[in-house]
């Protein structure tokens, strides 16, 4: 990688050290999900086959669940850390001008001189954290639906305290 100005706000070997553990939780998010789906079976008749049936009918299966809310973003944490280098060129280049940004959200390119002005470390922390809590969705589904855990209730009765709670 050609090292060139250091980019302000943003410290790449920290946030890579942070998308690295983000990348070992879900991937141990993505294993514990496999290893019930695979040896345990349901612990009662809500979820045959795993799959989570709704009041009107809708069936939904646990494996595609797994599939779109673990393994894909297990996939793509683990492929930004495999490829960190390549994601920091880009930075650095779109900040010295060597290339320019693409359109962006909404078609709205960013200005390279104000393309830092967000706190990149913490902006990676954040992200990361979304994005470990994010693939854990499929294991809560599968311990409070599907097994014998009186783990719906205790979640029912945290949020009704949280609710009840004078600020």
């Amino acid at each position: 990688m050609e090292k060139g100005p250091e980019l302000p706000n943003f410290n790449s070997d920290f946030c890579l050290r942070v998308l690295k553990w983000g990348a070992a939780v879900c991937v141990t998010w993505l294993v514990l999900e496999l290893l019930v789906l695979i040896a345990a079976g349901p612990g009662n008749n809500r979820c045959p086959g795993w799959i989570i049936r709704s009041t009107n009918g809708a069936a939904t299966s646990l494996w595609v669940l797994v599939g779109l809310f673990t393994a894909v973003p297990t996939v793509w944490i683990c492929y930004m850390v495999f490829r960190w280098d390549h994601f920091v060129q880009k930075a650095h280049d779109q900040f010295i001008g060597k290339t320019q940004p693409r359109a962006g959200l909404l078609g709205i390119k960013q200005d390279p001189a104000t393309m830092f002005l967000v706190d990149g470390n913490k902006l990676c922390v954040r992200v990361t954290i979304f994005w470990c809590l994010f693939c854990a969705v499929p294991l809560w589904m599968i311990l409070t639906n599907c097994t014998d855990l009186p783990l719906q209730e205790t979640v029912t009765g945290l949020f009704r305290r949280i609710r009840e709670f004078e600020f």
